[in-house]
């Protein structure tokens, strides 16, 4: 979903992201069909007729649009260490600004992954290295799966004892992770049981040596172990 938000915020950037001319970034924002041809139909409603006139013009004349592009790459690479310096200190606000956009124009998720789905070769360029990753990566696995049993088994998961932190899942809930030093809307979430501090699960599980619970210090996620004492109503699996 991270990639997601990223993707779609190519086409809807808030206002604190460093834009183009104006002109420039109209064009850069229209839809529009590479072509020589003289008719054009607009597929957006644009802010005035000057900025209509130039994405048709950007549209239908090659040498028009050739040397936009030129400027905005000579403008990008003058700037790019101030834009990527923005970009970095916004990422944040700019995260929650698309989840609000999204959740009040869900269409335009839709649109964006079904864009995603209908490109060539879409599994080996997009699933296929996060398969190979999840493969090769024993941590990942770990870490995967210890989320997975906090989130499958609210009943008894919480009476469990965690050498220094304790799991709150609940509905993205807004908190700073003191690790990574970002503040974002999450599920699981661990918090501190002496300074009530916050870390999200990738930093809680860096260091693996305080994410099982006592007593499961051992456990190795994957195993399917039986647990025969459980009730039907309980997991299956030892934790």
């Amino acid at each position: 979903m991270r990639s997601l938000l990223h993707t779609v915020t190519l086409d809807c950037r808030p206002s604190f992201v460093i834009s183009t001319a104006s002109s420039v970034g109209v064009l850069g924002r229209a839809h529009y069909s590479s072509t020589t041809e003289p008719e054009w139909t607009p597929t957006r409603q644009y802010a005035s007729k000057s900025s209509e006139i130039q994405a048709q013009r950007y549209a239908t004349d090659p040498k028009f649009r050739a040397q936009t592009q030129a400027y905005m790459r000579a403008r990008y690479q003058k700037n790019k260490e101030e834009m990527k310096a923005r970009y970095e200190e916004n990422k944040e606000e700019r995260l929650v600004y698309m989840r609000k956009y999204l959740k009040k124009h869900p269409e335009k998720a839709q649109t964006t992954w079904h864009r995603y789905r209908s490109t060539p070769n879409f599994d080996q360029r997009y699933n296929a290295p996060r398969r190979a990753r999840y493969a090769s990566d024993h941590h990942l696995r770990q870490m995967s799966g210890l989320r997975q049993w906090v989130r499958n088994n609210p009943d008894w998961v919480p009476g469990l004892s965690w050498p220094t932190h304790r799991p709150i899942w609940s509905d993205k809930a807004l908190h700073y992770c003191i690790g990574c030093k970002h503040t974002r809307p999450l599920k699981l979430w661990w918090q501190d049981k002496k300074t009530d501090e916050f870390m999200c699960h990738p930093c809680f599980t860096s260091d693996w040596s305080r994410a099982l619970p006592l007593d499961y210090e051992d456990k190795v996620f994957g195993s399917k172990r039986r647990t025969p004492s459980r009730s039907a109503n309980e997991s299956k699996y030892d934790p």
